[in-house]
C-alpha cells in the first residue's frame, strides 16, 4: 500500500498500493460495544488507471473533507488520485449498501464517476508521490472551482482545479 486517506465522517478509509488498486475500506466495530474499532474490511476495489500501460500503480489519494455541490449524497466520496505513470484523476464514488460497522463480507455497491482527468501535457512526467485538495476560504461559493496541488518524483509541483459547473 503507497497511501491511505479517510473520509470526513470517518466511515470510510480509501488506500491505493501497487497493483493499481483502490479499495475502500469500513471500520469493523467490536460487537459488544459497537463503538471500538476493532478490524477493517475492504468494501470496494477497482483500479482508475487501468487503460495505462506505463505504470497504472495508485500511488497517492486524498479524499476531499469538505461540502461540496459535487457530493449530492452523504454517500458520496471524492478523491483525487495519483498513479506511477504521472497521470491524475477525480473520482466521485458514490457508496451504497455498504454494512458500515459490521464484519458483514457483503461487497458494497459502489458507482463510479471519473469528473476528471487531468491532461496529458499537464499530468507529471514520473510517479505521483503527493496530491492534497486545498481547503475553501472565506471568498469561495459553490461556483469556485475545487483546487488541488500535487507533487511528483519529476521534481514538480502542479497546481490543479476542477471547475464546478
Amino acid at each position: 500500500m503507497f497511501y491511505c486517506s479517510w473520509t470526513a465522517d470517518s466511515r470510510f478509509l480509501l488506500t491505493g498500493s501497487r497493483d493499481g488498486a483502490l479499495k475502500i475500506w469500513t471500520v469493523v466495530l467490536d460487537a459488544a460495544t459497537q463503538t471500538v474499532p476493532v478490524d477493517l474490511r475492504c468494501v470496494y476495489a477497482f483500479n482508475p488507471f487501468a487503460r495505462y500501460t506505463a505504470n497504472p500503480s495508485v500511488t497517492a489519494l486524498d479524499v476531499y473533507p469538505y461540502p461540496s455541490p459535487l457530493l449530492t449524497s452523504t454517500d458520496d466520496i471524492l478523491v483525487v488520485v495519483g498513479s506511477g505513470g504521472g497521470e491524475m484523476q477525480v473520482v466521485r464514488l458514490r457508496v451504497t449498501e455498504a454494512a458500515v460497522g459490521t464484519a458483514s463480507t457483503t461487497e458494497a455497491k459502489v458507482t463510479v464517476d471519473v469528473l476528471c482527468e487531468v491532461p496529458h501535457e499537464q499530468a507529471h512526467s514520473a510517479t505521483v508521490r503527493k496530491v492534497m485538495w486545498r481547503r475553501p476560504t472565506a471568498g469561495d461559493d459553490a461556483s469556485s472551482p475545487l483546487v488541488w496541488a500535487s507533487g511528483s518524483e519529476d521534481h514538480t509541483v502542479r497546481i490543479h482545479q476542477l471547475a464546478l459547473v
